[in-house]
């Protein structure tokens, strides 16, 4: 018989701890779930339950202090309930998890030998994984609703970070951005993002109509030469990719007024007067990334301000010098000596600090 003792002073000690004992009345006894029932009905009714009940009983009415104390109780209540007013509940406190015991307690990094041949293990099957670039590109097309997507994110460097790895300054540590890289919270309802996701189609769709192109959404392109490196453009046609950005700053104004006031810092005049995308800004970085790595020649660059008025667009072309020489070797270097020790063997996992790797 489960949950059942036969001990005859349990038993017995039970019945006294209903009585006297951890409860003051006994709950169990007949009739005394109605009888609770029938007082709540006359608390419900009365707001003065002692005072009705009291007089009910003993046909005289109560001492003045029980009518006082249920009179302010009763007003306290009526009040509460016109202003709707909430009683503070003290909130629950939990501590992190303790960095000494448990799953996620601290423990020494990997033996050189044993991080060689997880690393070894790792990358081949990143590898493997990415062979069919095609298949993925095409599973992908949903961003970030996309499980592979998702999945593939964490393992690879995407065009959207290059430019926080490429300019970094000298001897700075590594671990704040491996942080954001491996780590980063969801950043959809920041105002600027959220903008610029909300208006993403309608610009797509300005632009194809303005410049007169089929444009078509595109999902992550793995570079064929590095597969740890990928990068989502915002589209593709037949001669290249499009990148669309949707300033909120730049919301509602003329795109050449909205540069003038330097509401739009991407764009700079050259020496023959024309407008053009400042090789120095974060999103040239982004944009010669998903050039090289989706293998196309031009990318469509566009600023959307508003329906109201027409695209800023700049062509940009693929520029192999600046890739090769200011960009690729500080990709390759970045992943392999401070991200992949991360993913690999996490400090984060085991409650400790990120390493802080020098260069």
């Amino acid at each position: 018989m489960f949950c059942y003792t036969n001990n005859k002073a349990e038993q017995f000690n039970s019945v006294v701890a209903k009585v006297i004992g951890g409860k003051r009345i006994n709950y169990s006894l007949k009739d005394s779930y109605a009888a609770r029932c029938y007082a709540a009905v006359v608390i419900f009714n009365t707001g003065l339950p002692q005072y009705y009940l009291h007089k009910s009983i003993l046909n005289k009415s109560p001492g003045k202090s029980l009518k006082t104390l249920e009179r302010k109780r009763h007003l306290a209540n009526s009040k509460r309930t016109e202003t709707g007013s909430k009683r503070c509940r003290k909130q629950l406190q939990f501590g992190s998890a303790d960095s000494q015991y448990g799953s996620q307690c601290q423990r020494p990094d990997m033996t050189c030998d044993d991080y060689k041949n997880a690393k070894t293990l790792f990358l081949s099957n990143l590898q493997k994984q990415t062979l069919n670039r095609q298949e993925i590109e095409r599973s992908t097309v949903l961003q970030a609703e996309s499980a592979l997507w998702l999945e593939l994110r964490r393992c690879i460097l995407t065009a959207s970070m290059f430019s926080k790895i490429c300019k970094r300054r000298p001897n700075t540590d590594s671990a704040p951005l491996v942080k954001t890289l491996l780590y980063s919270y969801n950043l959809d309802n920041v105002p600027s993002i959220k903008h610029g996701k909300e208006n993403e189609s309608k610009a797509l769709a300005q632009l194809s109509d303005q410049m007169n192109i089929d444009i078509k959404k595109c999902g992550l392109f793995i570079s064929t030469e590095h597969f740890f490196l990928g990068a989502t453009p915002d589209g593709v046609f037949e001669d290249g990719v499009v990148e669309i950005k949707c300033p909120i700053s730049a919301y509602d104004m003329d795109p050449d007024t909205a540069i003038l006031e330097k509401k739009i810092k991407c764009f700079k005049i050259d020496k023959k007067g024309e407008v053009v995308l400042n090789k120095n800004h974060d999103w040239y970085y982004q944009i010669q990334g998903q050039l090289n790595i989706a293998n196309k020649n031009i990318c469509l660059f566009a600023v959307w301000t508003g329906t109201d008025y027409p695209l800023k667009i700049v062509k940009v072309y693929k520029d192999q010098n600046f890739w090769n020489q200011k960009m690729l070797p500080k990709l390759i270097k970045f992943y392999e000596e401070c991200v992949l020790p991360e993913i690999i063997d996490s400090r984060k996992a085991r409650s400790m600090p990120l390493r802080k790797i020098l260069f």
